[in-house]
């Protein structure tokens, strides 16, 4: 394996982590949803810091994900050097 593939593999486990990260956060913040009764309105703390997880973990997965879908593109269509 070259130092490219490498570099792919590591930037998709990254973004993988972290959109397991941002799983898990949703996961949480809707059982605290789930535990409120309801007539009773969220915490808007629960909720802004519910919108903070969801767009910095989706927005960096995303970016991640794109950063090495394109770097995987850019590396296959780079014609190979030609030793002269």
């Amino acid at each position: 394996m070259d130092a490219h593939a490498v570099l792919i593999l590591v930037i998709v486990f990254v973004a993988g982590l972290h959109l397991v990260t941002l799983g898990l956060g949703l996961a949480k913040a809707l059982g605290r949803l789930s535990r409120v009764s309801w007539w009773a309105v969220p915490s808007p703390s629960l909720i802004s810091w519910g919108l903070v997880g969801l767009t910095t973990g989706g927005g960096l997965s995303v970016a991640l994900l794109m950063a090495a879908l394109g770097y995987a593109f850019w590396a296959w269509r780079k014609p190979p050097k030609v030793p002269t």
